[in-house]
């Protein structure tokens, strides 16, 4: 025996399995269990008669334990599946996957944690409502500001007008009149240049230089104004308003010209090489006699001598009274009280810190509400600046989460009327904001408030039930929100069951290893419900041999007898609870099969002599069942990549792998493609039954997920499944993704007004194809065609009147129009897996149909039911109910022409079928507004000839493998 099983040769075996190790295995396993593993390690068996081995032929075993010999020129490379006709092993499928119903959950779950639903994309989008936001608080009023910048960029101007006065108080003193003198008026200068500083210390005023800006655009016009934009230093290169770039340095206008700066000059900022620069700036406009006025938000403690020698200082803000000439003197300024501005900003972050982010009027709104503190602008730019507290950008600022505690005093010693006020000051300017934020600020507030809000508390308990759970999507985006939201309410010593339950979620592998410090006042023995419930183990299931066997992801497995060899891949199970459940069915019995990794061994179980059997975790619940070859393989196996089978058409062969049952969340389904975008309709979908499909397709699926089309415009996914959208010259049509499968094709004999063609048989669409979810549009036919043959006009209508050829001459053109373009028409088979959808009744829609689900002659009903309404024309594609998969009309409105020639099934080749070669026919599917109820069936054949052409003929685009 050990001689017969040694005249192994090897080819492509695992690596580092040699003959001695089937020696070993030959004594622990016997002379079956040594010619599984041989097979399985990829050795063949030589035949004791063979004399050369260029003739011998290579060898496919089916799962009867069957051979054949390889085919000729088949252009495939057999995989050897090793069985023994006397112990055939069988090759096992997931007919079957769902979630399990949870029923009596655990006593110690809280109310709040068990009623939390998961979150949903659309519940964080913002919505689109009116809501009031409060108006933009400027530092100065426009109509105090105004005069003042008439004045500084103005001048006095000849009115024409004789000055009376002045001549009448020259003849009242009998004094000689010697120049006549005229009229003066303020008007605006004819030029006149505003700088804009843009630098991130000004951040918080680039409304008020906006509205600035707006304002002396409108009262003087663009003519002559030239405004200038410095986003660091002058001296480097600025942007004047109006141009595309920054390619110019600081313009130094001609003598006499008026100029208004608008910045803190480098005072609030701590890099000193800014202030020099603005210095230098200074006397180059002092060299050219120019003096300009500056708007400053730095307040005067922060002037020096250089400041008031180069600059006309006007303190911007609400208080300061605007005379043109304002702190213009050259006297040396005040020394800055520094721990008295300290002092004040830190009391103004205090105020700012229980919000999720201080825009620039939430600010000033803000501080309006405590004017006794007198916050002006110099200390709400130091606020905003603070790098100590704040973190800020050009939109918001946000004060950090570990500098709470530096900064709450104030806060707390606040009336708690005027807390209340500032929370509805916050509440109003994040009204357009998105839940997720509106939420988490809502609830700090509430907690700081003593208050309690329903709709705030539902949201952070679905977010902290969605943390981690299989059924949410955006599992990082969760995570990186409950980590900032969690600790920015630990350090306002907010502590609830809630938050202790998000941070334990957070921290659960941290908490297993002891490597993080738990908050203060949490009692961990508290929480022990969740610490259970939070070991979700996602196991891998695969056949190995006669084997089961259950593994951690990407674990190499253990073979009975020491051999490491990889399972087969047959699905995954989730679990919490640290078993899984076997129930086989055959045999009426069930085992619990522990699952324990940390010795380093596999669990397996042996599955000889079994033919169904279920998984049950605590999670899942898995059915699987062992599958012979089907007539319609020439051979089946399993390999790394999991079941195959290889399929004959036309002296060719080719592969195809068995796709489990299982749900697809949209990000893994749709891939990585970035025009792809999922509605927030749908956010996962489910084959709920398995299907062999073609190696490239399956292979590819399970790389890439779903590639966008060369020809979609856009994909995506709803409630029925996978869509695409092209455009064709501005029109739109939407294709549905068929996933392959296998159905019956024709009718039973017991179904009523059936013919003799419809013979029941089974057939299997191994490729997946693309089915335009309504029949082409007039709209379409029009934009390709630039005709309209249809009897019944309308753009949303089908076209009609068209016959098999004008359908062929349509998809040349409309090929030729957009690359990637290559549709075709429905194979038949294509066409009825489609319309059925799922179901073996005759309608799509159950066992009888109505002239409310399709467009039909109501005179004539399905096998006797109610009469209904006979439209007597063509209706818009879309105007009655889709199918399960959302293709419109399938049954009536117009007959839909498919490609093959029609004639008797071919029953021999059940596989993705195509039809006869010739023929005198093509086929026509789906009946028409003029037909009777019976023809309008899933299988119901009618034949036309290629050219025939009438109105109620229609066609459907597919493209695919056609």
């Amino acid at each position: 025996m050990i001689r017969r099983y040694l005249k192994y040769k090897q080819e492509k075996s695992t690596p580092g399995v040699g003959l001695s190790d089937l020696i070993d295995i030959y004594r622990k396993l016997g002379p079956e269990g040594l010619y599984r593993a041989a097979g399985a390690a990829g050795f063949e068996e030589k035949k004791p008669d063979e004399s050369n081995e260029s003739e011998k032929e290579e060898v496919h075993v089916s799962a009867r334990g069957s051979s054949t010999s390889a085919l000729p020129d088949t252009g495939l490379k057999q995989t050897p599946v090793f069985d023994n006709t006397s112990a055939p092993v069988l090759f096992w499928r997931v007919t079957q996957k769902e979630k399990k119903k949870r029923t009596g959950a655990v006593d110690r779950v809280p109310d709040w944690y068990r009623k939390a639903g998961i979150l949903t994309p659309e519940r964080t989008r913002i919505k689109k409502e009116e809501v009031f936001l409060p108006p933009f608080e400027p530092l100065i009023r426009w109509e105090r500001l105004w005069p003042f910048l008439k004045k500084i960029l103005g001048r006095r101007l000849d009115t024409g007008d004789l000055d009376i006065p002045k001549a009448v108080d020259a003849a009242s003193r009998l004094k000689p009149l010697t120049q006549i003198s005229f009229e003066k008026k303020q008007g605006w200068a004819g030029s006149c240049l505003v700088v804009f500083d843009y630098s991130p210390q000004m951040v918080p005023f680039r409304k008020d230089f906006y509205i600035l800006h707006r304002g002396i655009s409108k009262l003087r016009g663009k003519t002559g104004y030239h405004g200038v934009i410095v986003a660091d230093s002058p001296l480097c290169k600025v942007r004047m308003i109006g141009g595309k770039s920054q390619k110019a340095y600081f313009p130094i206008p001609l003598p006499g010209t008026p100029v208004l700066i608008l910045s803190g000059l480098g005072l609030l900022s701590d890099q000193g090489h800014i202030q020099k620069a603005w210095k230098m700036l200074g006397r180059r406009f002092k060299r050219q006699g120019i003096r300009p006025v500056v708007l400053t938000p730095a307040s005067p403690e922060f002037w020096d001598g250089d400041h008031r020698k180069y600059f006309s200082m006007v303190f911007w803000d609400k208080h300061t009274r605007l005379s043109g000439n304002h702190y213009a003197s050259g006297s040396p300024g005040l020394q800055p009280s520094g721990q008295q501005i300290r002092e004040k900003v830190k009391r103004l972050v205090s105020l700012m810190a229980p919000c999720l982010g201080v825009s620039a009027g939430l600010m000033r709104r803000i501080c309006s509400l405590v004017p006794e503190e007198n916050f002006h602008a110099c200390v709400q730019a130091l606020a905003w600046n603070c790098k100590e507290y704040v973190s800020a950008d050009a939109m918001s600022c946000l004060v950090r989460a570990d500098a709470v505690p530096a900064v709450r005093e104030y806060f707390d010693d606040l009336k708690p009327s005027l807390k209340l006020e500032m929370f509805e000051l916050a509440k109003a300017a994040h009204a357009r904001e998105c839940p997720s934020v509106r939420f988490a600020e809502n609830y700090i507030w509430e907690e700081l408030l003593g208050r309690e809000d329903t709709a705030t508390r539902f949201f952070l308990n679905d977010i902290i039930k969605s943390l981690d759970h299989p059924d949410a999507v955006g599992q990082d985006s969760i995570r990186a929100y409950l980590n900032g939201l969690v600790n920015r309410m630990l350090k306002w010593e907010i502590r609830d069951d809630q938050v202790f339950a998000a941070w334990i979620k957070l921290h659960c592998k941290d908490l297993e290893t002891e490597q993080v410090e738990l908050p203060d006042k949490l009692d961990i023995s508290s929480f022990d419900w969740l610490l259970e419930k939070n070991k979700m183990q996602v196991l891998e299931l695969g056949q190995q041999g006669e084997n089961l066997v259950i593994s951690l992801p990407d674990q190499g497995s253990h073979r009975p007898g020491g051999l490491s060899l990889g399972p087969s891949p047959l699905s995954r199970i989730r679990t919490r609870m640290g078993q899984v459940k076997v129930v086989f069915e055959d045999k009426e019995k069930a085992i619990s099969l522990p699952l324990d990794f940390k010795s380093g061994r596999t669990p397996f179980l042996s599955l000889k002599g079994q033919k169904r059997m279920v998984l049950e975790s605590d999670w899942d619940l898995i059915r699987l069942e062992a599958l012979e070859k089907p007539d319609w393989a020439f051979g089946m196996g399993r390999d790394k990549t999991g079941l195959f089978v290889d399929i004959k058409q036309e002296n060719k062969s080719r592969r195809a792998y068995y796709l489990a049952p299982e749900k697809f969340d949209a990000a893994s389904l749709l891939g990585k493609e970035p025009r792809v975008y999922t509605p927030s309709s749908k956010t996962s979908y489910g084959i709920e039954k398995g299907f062999f499909w073609d190696k490239a397709e399956f292979l590819s699926f399970l790389k890439n997920g779903f590639s966008r089309p060369e020809w979609a415009e856009a994909v995506g996914m709803d409630e029925f499944g996978l869509w695409a959208d092209i455009v064709c010259k501005d029109i739109r049509q939407k294709m549905r993704w068929i996933f392959p499968g296998a159905f019956l094709m024709g009718s039973p004999e017991d179904e009523p007004e059936r013919e003799k063609r419809e013979h029941q048989h089974e057939v299997v669409v191994t490729r997946g194809f693309w089915l335009a979810d309504t029949a082409c549009t007039q709209a379409l036919w029009q934009a390709v065609m630039k005709d309209n043959p249809s009897n019944f006009k309308g753009g949303d209508l089908p076209v009609d009147n068209v016959s098999w050829e004008d359908c062929q001459s349509f998809l040349e053109r409309i090929n030729g129009l957009v690359p990637g373009f290559n549709f075709g028409l429905p194979i038949e088979a294509q066409w009825e897996y489609a319309c059925r959808a799922g179901t073996q009744t005759p309608f799509s829609f159950g066992r009888t149909v109505s002239t409310d689900q399709a467009n039909f002659d109501g005179n004539y009903p399905y096998a006797g039911g109610a009469k209904g309404e006979f439209r007597k024309t063509t209706i818009p594609v879309k105007a009655l109910p889709c199918n399960d998969w959302g293709l419109y009309q399938m049954h009536g409105n117009v007959f839909e022409w498919c490609q093959d020639w029609h004639g008797d099934y071919d029953l021999e080749h059940p596989v993705d079928p195509v039809g006869p070669d010739t023929g005198v026919y093509r086929v026509l599917r789906g009946g028409s507004w003029g037909y009777f109820a019976g023809g309008l069936r899933s299988a119901c054949r009618v034949r036309g000839w290629p050219s025939s052409r009438n109105n109620d003929i229609g066609f459907r685009l597919a493209q695919g493998h056609l």
